[in-house]
C-alpha cells in the first residue's frame, strides 16, 4: 500500500516513480495506491475507486473514470463553470484569482 506517494515530487521525479511502480507490475501482485496525482493514477490502474466526501463516488476502468459525469462534477467542474471562469479571464486585464467554494472554483 502507497498512501500519497507523489505527494510533492516534481514532475521528472513523479515519472521516475512511475516508471518504478510500472516495473512493480505482475498478474500475481496487488498494489494500493492512495494518490492526488491523476495521471500517476491512470497511468498505473486497472481498478480505480473514487471517493468523495468520505463516500464511494464511482468504481472503474480508468476510462470509465474519466468519463463518468458524476466524477467530472465533483473533481473537474462541470462545463458551464469552466465557461463562466473562462469569460472572467478574459474580461480582466490583470491576474485572476480563483477561490474554492464548496469544492468548486469560482471567480
Amino acid at each position: 500500500m502507497l498512501d500519497e506517494p507523489a505527494a510533492g515530487l516534481n514532475h521528472a521525479e513523479s515519472a521516475e516513480l512511475r516508471f518504478r511502480l510500472l516495473e512493480l507490475r505482475r498478474p500475481d501482485r496487488v498494489i494500493l495506491i492512495v494518490e492526488h496525482d491523476m495521471n500517476l493514477v491512470m497511468a498505473l490502474s486497472d481498478h480505480i475507486a473514487v471517493l468523495h466526501r468520505g463516500r464511494l463516488l464511482f468504481q472503474g476502468t480508468p476510462a470509465a473514470v474519466r468519463e463518468n459525469p458524476e466524477v467530472q462534477e465533483a473533481y473537474l467542474g462541470s462545463p458551464d463553470e469552466h465557461q463562466i471562469i473562462r469569460a472572467a479571464a478574459r474580461h480582466r486585464t490583470g491576474r485572476v484569482r480563483l477561490r474554492a467554494d464548496r469544492d468548486i472554483a469560482r471567480h
